[in-house]
């Protein structure tokens, strides 16, 4: 893909709401509703996505224009561990166009 590397990803688990990913590598991506929320065995990793409960992408056709959704990520960036809060803003595109 854009001439880059491949990587071969096969679902490994899927358990309570979450399904974990494997690589042939050994390393595993989580996804929870679409969102990639831990990851293990990399060199740099996702550690947690808080406010999973209230994410919108639970019932994606339910949301409007406007929806806002508010979390904390933590990760381990070059053997530091840092932590970020982000707020998403929803916009629903335009189905005529």
């Amino acid at each position: 893909m854009n001439y880059g590397s491949q990587i071969f990803v096969v679902l490994e688990y899927a358990e309570q709401g979450n399904l974990k990913w494997a690589t042939r590598d050994q390393a595993m991506l989580v996804t929870r509703n679409r969102r990639l929320v831990k990851t293990l065995r990399l060199t740099d990793n996702l550690l947690e996505v808080t406010n999973l409960d209230s994410d919108p992408l639970i019932h994606p056709d339910r949301i409007l224009n406007d929806t806002e959704w508010t979390s904390t990520s933590s990760w381990i960036e070059k053997g530091q561990r840092r932590a970020a809060t982000f707020i998403s803003r929803f916009s629903l595109a335009d189905p005529g166009g």
